[in-house]
């Protein structure tokens, strides 16, 4: 008996960690078209889901430790312990791909925005470099101008 219910302890982890997967995908999707506001929310939700990844962690390594020192379970529960694992190994995959693409994006738009932030500082500095009545001294004589 203790077998089926760890069988039953392992579906029940890995159907709750292909929910997560599926989620934090569909989660992604939507910030190819997030504004600033919205990527501020999404960054703030993934301290939350980085603290859910480490528990579900947790949980597949003490799950996986029981099962390995269980005996050996019935051919039905390994077989729908490995279509479930295998479910779950894909969507672990293709999250790890969406990750690394929405930081690209991240770092392509830091990349944008610090560009523009040197352009307005540049602006900046001209403009205060010629108004009228700037910091230079009464006497100054642009000779460039």
């Amino acid at each position: 008996m203790p077998e089926l219910d760890l069988a039953v302890r392992v579906t029940r982890y890995l159907d709750r960690q292909i929910h997560w997967f599926e989620t934090v995908l569909e989660e992604l999707d939507g910030i190819a078209r997030a504004d600033t506001t919205e990527l501020q929310a999404w960054g703030a939700r993934q301290e939350r889901r980085t603290k859910e990844m480490e528990t579900l962690e947790n949980e597949h390594h003490v799950l996986l430790r029981d099962w390995r020192g269980s005996g050996v379970p019935t051919e039905e529960e390994r077989s729908t312990v490995l279509v479930m694992a295998k479910r779950a190994e894909t969507l672990r995959k293709r999250l790890a791909v969406r990750y690394d693409a929405v930081l690209r994006r991240f770092a392509t738009r830091m990349d944008e925005e610090r560009r523009d932030l040197a352009t307005l500082r540049k602006g900046y500095g001209l403009l205060e470099k010629y108004r009228p009545g700037g910091a230079q001294a009464h006497d100054f004589l642009d000779r460039k101008a």
